[in-house]
């Protein structure tokens, strides 16, 4: 399978570099992106101590972690995400259910974004930044690193039961754009958020857990936090899983 998704990703590679400009443009659109965010953090920095509690350091690694986070669902997930209503509703699906791989991962894998990945060093190097302004702690950098992957996960498993809507819906494409402007609300410290808001932004729409919570596991060793993440992913796993299993009932494929 790893051979499999190699030999898409290097296509997928192959097609981008044909079209150096457009890779270029989306390179220069991320770090103008990146660096706004920056500016923001920065101008507000220059006022106050902390948000809500939240240092400077703080502040730019949750920046950076938000950014390298969608970066990699962006780069890795969301175009191969995206062709699942279309594959559906044209009953294309069977060209991937006849394979001996993991269907939600295959198609999902199936149209790397490249022009979003070479944005990721951008993103990598503030977050690195970050780490030297504040107090050198490298035992917590595996902790952070699992509760990283963790959050891309219950992202790519949020927009997949997004999309996996389209076996019962036809016309799914907007919740995207829906779900995508939500997800700028985990630009911004968890503490923020007050009363049924919060709980909502960190359990049922998670976007404020996405960055929050690997930042606060590694500059303050909340590692509590590890246990309600892993349970939020557990739960979007099942509800996934449930849902691709009952939407492949209601599948007809080509033939109708």
């Amino acid at each position: 399978m790893v051979r499999a998704l190699w030999a898409v990703f290097r296509r997928n590679l192959q097609w981008e570099l044909a079209f150096r400009a457009d890779a270029l443009m989306a390179f220069l659109a991320g770090a103008l992106r990146l660096t706004a965010g920056f500016l923001l953090f920065r101008v507000i920095y220059a006022e106050v101590e902390g948000i809500a509690g939240w240092s400077w350091p703080e502040a730019l690694a949750l920046l950076g972690t938000f950014s390298l986070i969608s970066d990699l669902e962006a780069g890795l997930f969301r175009r191969g995400l995206h062709r699942l209503p279309d594959l559906v509703e044209e009953g294309k699906l069977d060209q991937y259910l006849v394979r001996p791989f993991s269907v939600p991962l295959l198609v999902a894998l199936s149209e790397v974004n490249v022009q979003v990945l070479w944005r990721i060093p951008l993103s990598a190097g503030l977050l690195a930044y970050a780490w030297s302004l504040g107090p050198f702690l490298p035992g917590r950098f595996p902790l952070f690193f699992i509760s990283f992957f963790m959050s891309l996960a219950i992202y790519v498993l949020f927009v997949f039961c997004l999309v996996a809507l389209s076996f019962w819906f036809l016309e799914v494409n907007n919740l995207f754009w829906v779900a995508y402007d939500l997800v700028e609300f985990g630009r911004w410290p968890e503490v923020v958020y007050r009363g049924p808001i919060r709980w909502l932004f960190l359990t049922l729409l998670p976007f404020a857990l996405l960055a929050n919570c690997p930042v606060r596991v590694f500059f303050r060793g909340d590692h509590g936090l590890l246990l309600h993440q892993g349970l939020v992913l557990v739960g979007f796993a099942l509800l996934g899983w449930g849902m691709w299993r009952q939407g492949l009932r209601r599948y007809q494929g080509a033939g109708g």
